[in-house]
């Protein structure tokens, strides 16, 4: 599904436009294109062959129809192009809106302050593009899986006290019902409420690197590290202590919003820059790691050098399997997602 070509239309033999928006990004083209090389063309790392190659960034990080609802999602007839309402809503509004906020950031933050007034449309472009990613369905579709099962095996343990939970079916649900609760999900004012309540109140800064070292982004591109006396760990729920969400947003230039209580406590240094640009050379190794240990399948980068993402898949080859076992969405009491 991943790595593929983005494809705007589909014509027949007589050139007659038949259907558009057929691939639609998970992650902005527009987005991508800041990590591209002089020629415009991204270096691509696949953990599931292990391989690098050089492509467009128009051919990276989309699905056939990934967010288009199904014909039997809706009460009534609709079009088309009425089913691909999300992939529009993207592209002509959210897209357009939040470029302009990035590229502001990073020219503000070459000059070490970042206007206050940045910050609540950077947290926001960091929610839905966490959200709207392959590896956030596949989020979504594991928690449904696990919600049917949980519901059928209690109704098989009332009718077979007892009874061998070996024997119990695998409950999976179907790609339309995963891909309409996504899809739900992506535009519900509660559930974006609930995560900008949360991150709005993280100390926020952004990285800048002066080195010749870059940035990887990824087709997950919103990595999170919790960190503790122990060491680091890649992912963690949204109330998590110690949690770092790190989004690239060129190869120079990172968002970081880290939780307050642990990071405040531990390192108050992190205080004293909020709102400003933060020197990111000692973790740009760190922040390329998780950029790889999140990603679904794909890393990109400006530079064909990507030995920090080759390593971490060969000390870890539980990464570059895209069906592994995904961390849970967050979940609270209210909602249950």
């Amino acid at each position: 599904m991943y790595c593929i070509g983005y494809q705007t239309t589909v014509t027949s033999k007589s050139n007659k436009v038949k259907e558009t928006h057929v691939w639609q990004h998970t992650v902005p083209e527009s987005y991508l294109k800041r990590f591209s090389d002089n020629a415009g063309l991204l270096n691509v790392y696949d953990k599931v062959t292990g391989k690098i190659r050089q492509d467009k960034p128009a051919n990276v990080a989309a699905g056939k129809h990934f967010y288009t609802f199904p014909r039997n999602g809706f009460v009534g007839e609709v079009s088309d192009e009425e089913r691909k309402a999300v992939e529009h809503i993207f592209a002509q509004e959210i897209e357009p809106r939040y470029s302009d906020a990035v590229e502001e950031t990073i020219q503000f933050a070459d000059r070490a302050d970042i206007p206050e007034r940045l910050h609540e449309p950077l947290v926001l472009y960091l929610i839905m593009q966490h959200l709207r990613t392959a590896t956030y369905r596949e989020h979504v579709r594991q928690l449904l899986q696990k919600r049917g099962e949980e519901w059928a095996y209690s109704k098989l343990e009332q009718q077979f006290p007892g009874s061998d939970k070996v024997l119990y079916p695998t409950i999976k649900p179907t790609a339309d019902r995963v891909t309409v609760t996504h899809n739900r999900l992506l535009f519900d004012r509660h559930f974006l409420a609930m995560h900008m309540d949360v991150l709005m109140n993280y100390i926020w800064s952004v990285g800048v690197l002066e080195s010749g070292e870059h940035f990887y982004t990824s087709d997950t591109p919103v990595a999170r590290t919790i960190v503790d006396p122990t060491g680091n760990k890649f992912g963690d729920n949204l109330w998590g202590t110690g949690l770092e969400y790190a989004l690239p947003l060129d190869s120079k230039h990172v968002l970081l919003l880290l939780e307050r209580t642990y990071f405040g406590t531990r390192f108050p240094n992190t205080l004293l820059y909020e709102g400003q640009a933060v020197h990111a050379a000692p973790f740009v190794t760190r922040l390329n790691q998780a950029q790889t240990a999140n990603c679904y399948r794909c890393v990109f980068a400006a530079v064909p050098d990507m030995h920090i993402a080759e390593a971490l898949c060969r000390d870890q080859p539980h990464l570059r399997k895209v069906d592994r076992h995904r961390i849970i969405p967050f979940t609270n009491s209210q909602n249950g997602t």
